[in-house]
């Protein structure tokens, strides 16, 4: 797993890269965590996670704490791009509610 960092004048997008599981989840949330705390601007950080291939339960605790990290900070957070599998797992277990998801980057309204 890994992610990368691009921007635009609207948002920060970090874009997921392979499985989100048990096995990396503690080294991906050190990461992120260590990018959220140097970040020096209030833009929204979107999640893009067209290239997550599966998430397990680690990796829905990751994106929860990451919600209230990032919503401590005052910036919003959305994710975008869930394949069917992830977006039927938040479903499951009510969490597609707590998250702003849209379908693409392009969809966030401004």
């Amino acid at each position: 797993m890994s992610f990368e960092v691009t921007s635009d004048k609207e948002r920060e997008i970090l874009k997921l890269v392979g499985e989100l599981n048990l096995y990396n989840v503690a080294k991906l949330r050190n990461e992120i965590y260590s990018y959220i705390d140097e970040k020096e601007n209030s833009k929204p950080i979107v999640m893009d996670m067209t290239e997550v291939t599966m998430m397990d339960s680690s990796g829905i605790a990751l994106l929860t704490h990451l919600q209230r990290k990032i919503k401590e900070t005052g910036t919003k957070f959305f994710l975008v791009n869930l394949n069917n599998t992830i977006m039927t797992t938040l479903k499951l277990s009510s969490l597609d509610r707590h998250f702003q998801i849209f379908s693409s980057i392009s969809d966030i309204p401004a």
